[in-house]
């Protein structure tokens, strides 16, 4: 854990920077990205039959390290802006450097950041042993450092993140050019597999990172302005005068690699994910994959409407609905073009075998496996939606993910169609950044969602001696930590507080649906919430006014307010007449690490009376920049941040003067205080 605090420490720091610096920093931090924790698989075991494939592909890669193809391997090994600018001058006939070309260099630069920084969650998670190393070989190339590999996971790739991310944001840039530069993007991460610094899942996750990344990317301001600014030089550069774009959708064939061959020892892999895959067949996952056969504008709306908090139809959305037609015509567009490229046969088909859907084998026995149409669409409407919905991403990504994973449990395709498919729905939505018609539909879609989620809920009249609308955290969030502390003795008043009849803790529903979904996306990085305090009674509250008056019990001072005078507290607003938590959406907590099994360390106790309690003590929670000192360590600052932005992101709201303090902003009863009291709801 220290040391996975200290890579954040490293790299959010180049986050808060100036307004001047920031044109070379990442669009947007870690917390801020999707995180591939939570929408891909972790990698395969080498125990697992799935490894097959990496087994496979690095066979391949060594089998091609003395070729024109290793050499240019070896010197793509080289990572950054600098390796990039070169790539893409290769592929779009001009120099392209940081004085050449600033616009355009400092967008790879800053595009390609973003990109790797995407993949960086899950490096830090699974720290996955690089194949050099697990075969105790050297890596085949130029510039890599062994022992910077050796101590940075492997999955997913960096290099592949920075070099996807890049080559679709300058697909936008020149489109005239895409198919060359999608094919040099595509290659830089392929060559990781042939130096043996990763494995082929390792690269596959990279590119799902960064298409990911750019989806997010789409939604930055400045992404925009960089993007325009780089259009602008190259269209000066290259004496393009017409800003109409006169050229299709790439082509597949040109960008992708053909699918492997049954005489190819490549296509053992898909053999075994084949197999993998059927045995889910009888699952509740394999009633989910029958599901998603359905495949029309209304059964997307249908599969994305739990991931975006709205309901989603042609007649409750029409804007967002609008949005969602128009990318599956456009991926239909594509995915017929790269379909007609070859044909292959299908995995129920060349196993001689009927598919978990029999009465369809005869439609799909005559149409080629590869790419996946399904996987097409899923991945790219929801890279769509991640646009409309950002704070939404991950939910949204995991269900395009399984969507196109269900085409490989119902043997419709191989796991390699599968992955292609995604690709394709990536670079197809980078064109479609290029299309007038498809900007304004986003543009009204997103308007439409706004609006939709800042509407509260109308709520009738509550009584607030009514639990009604409230829930038991236990139940809602199961994984969550309980330490009640107003239940016991160590709290600052020094002995059970009026009205906690039990040690549980109550929250309204809707608060509670939000923090499962906090309590979701942290696990995913190995912590649990552990919760201090949820709704508290007024009576409560009237316990902590009778305490403050009472000057001379200073029994728990040395444990929360040793230097301050407790006639202070009033005046500081350390105790007031009201709580929000009585209004039973706002929540005290902190993080539990798995790993350690112990509260991750916040360098302060749950309700310290003092200015190092402030989220912004040592630092600006803004822009994540710490401010070295001795009362708070860079660990410290970093763990609280962790907490903060996982809560931004789920809807709720901070407070200026307590770390562990959030409350719903959305919350369903803003101006009532409720009286029952703290015990479990029945």
């Amino acid at each position: 854990m220290f040391a996975a605090i200290l890579f954040l420490c490293g790299t959010l720091s180049v986050i808060a920077q100036t307004d001047g610096a920031k044109k070379d920093s990442p669009y947007f931090n870690l917390f801020q990205l999707p995180n591939p924790c939570v929408y891909l698989p972790a990698p395969p075991d080498t125990a697992s039959v799935l490894f097959v494939n990496d087994f496979q592909q690095f066979i391949w890669g060594k089998s091609v390290r003395n070729t024109a193809r290793g050499q240019q391997a070896s010197w793509e090994s080289l990572y950054g802006a600098d390796r990039m600018a070169t790539v893409f001058s290769e592929a779009m006939g001009m120099t392209i450097s940081k004085e050449a070309t600033p616009a355009i260099y400092r967008f790879i630069k800053r595009v390609g950041e973003t990109g790797n920084q995407a993949t960086s969650r899950a490096k830090r998670r699974y720290m996955r042993v690089r194949p050099f190393a697990r075969m105790n070989e050297h890596v085949a190339s130029r510039f890599d450092d062994e022992n910077d590999l050796r101590h940075n996971g492997s999955y997913p790739s960096g290099h592949t993140g920075f070099g996807w991310s890049s080559a679709l944001a300058m697909a936008e840039v020149a489109p005239e050019l895409q198919d060359t530069i999608l094919r040099r993007g595509f290659e830089y991460g392929e060559s990781r597999v042939i130096v043996g610094a990763h494995w082929q899942s390792d690269v596959d996750a990279g590119r799902l990172a960064a298409s990911a990344a750019i989806a997010r990317m789409h939604t930055s301001p400045e992404y925009w302005e960089d993007l325009e600014e780089a259009r602008a030089e190259y269209r000066r550069i290259k004496g393009v005068k017409s800003k109409k774009i006169e050229v299709g959708y790439p082509k597949g064939e040109r960008v992708l690699d053909a699918p492997a061959d049954t005489a190819s020892y490549q296509f053992y892999g898909d053999v075994a994910y084949y197999w993998q895959a059927k045995q889910e067949r009888g699952t509740s996952r394999g009633k989910q994959a029958l599901a998603d056969d359905a495949s029309e504008v209304p059964d997307f709306l249908n599969c994305y409407t739990p991931c975006v908090g709205v309901t989603l139809g042609e007649k409750e959305t029409p804007a967002i609905a609008a949005l969602v037609k128009k990318t599956f015509e456009e991926l239909c567009n594509t995915a017929k073009q790269v379909k007609s490229a070859g044909f292959r046969k299908r995995p129920f088909v060349r196993m001689g075998e009927s598919s978990a859907i029999p009465e369809q084998d005869g439609q799909y026995s005559i149409k080629s496996s590869y790419p996946s149409v399904h996987s097409i669409l899923g991945w790219g409407i929801a890279l769509a939606l991640v646009e409309m919905a950002p704070n939404y991403q991950d939910a949204i990504l995991a269900r395009g993910y399984e969507y196109g994973r269900s085409r490989a449990i119902l043997g419709f395709h191989f796991a390699s169609d599968v992955q292609a498919g995604r690709l394709v729905a990536a670079y197809t939505l980078a064109r479609l950044h290029n299309d007038a018609d498809f900007l304004k539909l986003m543009a009204n879609a997103k308007t439409e969602y706004e609006k939709l989620k800042g509407q509260t809920p109308p709520v009738t009249y509550v009584s607030p001696e009514s639990s009604e609308g409230f829930v038991n955290l236990a139940d809602a969030v199961p994984d969550a930590i309980l330490e009640i502390r107003y239940y016991g003795t160590y709290n600052f008043v020094g002995t059970r507080i009026d009205g906690y009849e039990e040690p549980t803790a109550l929250l309204t529903r809707r608060a509670a649906d939000s923090l499962r979904a906090v309590s979701d996306d942290l696990k995913a990085h190995g912590y649990r919430l552990k919760i201090y305090d949820a709704y508290r009674p007024q009576c409560a509250v009237d316990h902590f006014m009778r305490w403050g008056a009472d000057v001379n019990d200073t029994l728990m001072k040395p444990y929360f307010y040793p230097s301050l005078d407790k006639k202070v507290l009033f005046p500081r607003g350390y105790i007031a007449e009201r709580s929000g938590h009585t209004r039973g959406s706002t929540v005290d907590l902190t993080l539990f690490d798995m790993k350690t099994e112990k509260e991750l360390d916040m360098g302060g106790t749950f309700d310290w009376f003092g200015h190092e309690s402030h989220p912004d003590f040592c630092g600006n929670p803004a822009t994540l920049d710490y401010t070295p000192s001795d009362s708070l360590t860079s660990v410290q600052f970093y763990n609280r941040m962790v907490l903060r932005q996982a809560m931004l992101r789920h809807g709720f709201k901070p407070l200026s003067t307590e770390w562990w303090h959030f409350t719903l902003e959305n919350e369903p009863y803003p101006d009532t205080y409720f009286t029952f009291p703290v015990k479990r709801l029945k």
